[in-house]
């Protein structure tokens, strides 16, 4: 084989596998931007469940704050109060 020869087909060997690695490395390059897009939904889900936790935390927080300042006042009168408000109620 003349060395031309050769040098032409090193040369197209060369370019095959160049090709080649840049075809898989955008493939890969793809695969990867869709898993991140997956990623992000799934943290978007995640703090919306978040989110929705804490804001119904905060509800019970409140609701029970509610009764203990009603139980506090409560504790504050005196026993001829709280009877009082007791026969009123009665």
């Amino acid at each position: 084989m003349p060395y031309v020869d050769l040098q032409t087909k090193t040369e197209t060997e060369r370019q095959e596998i160049v090709s080649h690695f840049e075809r898989r490395h955008q493939i890969l390059k793809e695969e990867e931007q869709r898993l991140l897009a997956e990623l992000d939904e799934m943290e978007k889900v995640i703090q919306e469940a978040k989110d929705e936790s804490v804001a119904k935390l905060a509800e019970e927080i409140s609701y029970y704050d509610e009764r203990i300042a009603e139980r506090k006042e409560v504790c504050q009168k005196t026993p001829v109060e709280i009877l009082m408000v007791r026969e009123v109620t009665f």
